[in-house]
């Protein structure tokens, strides 16, 4: 049944138009005294103007992906800033050179052998970063990384570790406090420091 003023597709149990509320006026009101198959004829709705159809939108899914995006993002933050805390630049390092780096994070100084150097300097440096630099005549270089306080002043400190895998040696050939360059003394006063604490 169709409205009979805007034709509006109606309930067969309807008394009003759902769109423009004009009583519903059944074929039955209108001619009782004809028979009922004329009765029961379909009306033809009078022509709507030509609406644009609405495309339907899934905006439940749509807020999902969004979702699932937002949090894919929040994880990739949160990995690489728990990478760089804990020190270790992945970007180009292979796995035998990862093991190196771990090689040296685990090692200690002959005085100090209940401490390994991961640990020591984790104690004393903020922002540690650890890195395989290379090879050098056969031996490779890891390089640490780290600030620190001194004299009340912050400074940075770059310490490179050769590492003679044939000989089973590690030492520490190069100490740079602020890019200055310290003598043998200095590198030995340094680590003593660093390991006390």
């Amino acid at each position: 049944m169709f409205c009979s003023r805007c034709g509006n597709h109606l309930d067969d149990t309807a008394q009003f138009c759902s769109k423009c509320g004009a009583k519903v006026i059944n074929e039955i009101e209108k001619n009782p005294d004809e028979n009922f198959e004329a009765q029961s004829q379909p009306i033809v709705p009078p022509p709507t103007p030509a609406a644009t159809p609405v495309e339907p939108t899934n905006t439940g899914i749509h807020k999902k992906m969004i979702a699932i995006s937002i949090a894919l993002a929040l994880l990739a933050v949160f990995v690489a800033f728990n990478l760089d805390r804990l020190g270790i630049d992945l970007n180009s390092m292979s796995s035998a050179e990862n093991q190196i780096v771990t090689n040296v994070k685990n090692s200690y100084p002959v005085m100090y052998p209940n401490k390994t150097y991961e640990a020591a300097f984790k104690k004393f440096f903020r922002n540690p970063k650890w890195k395989y630099v290379g090879a050098n005549n056969e031996k490779d270089i890891v390089q640490f990384d780290g600030d620190f306080s001194q004299y009340g002043k912050s400074s940075h400190m770059c310490i490179k570790f050769t590492v003679d895998n044939s000989a089973g040696k590690l030492e520490i050939s190069s100490m740079e406090i602020n890019g200055e360059p310290q003598d043998i003394i200095s590198v030995f006063a340094m680590t003593n420091l660093i390991f006390q604490k």
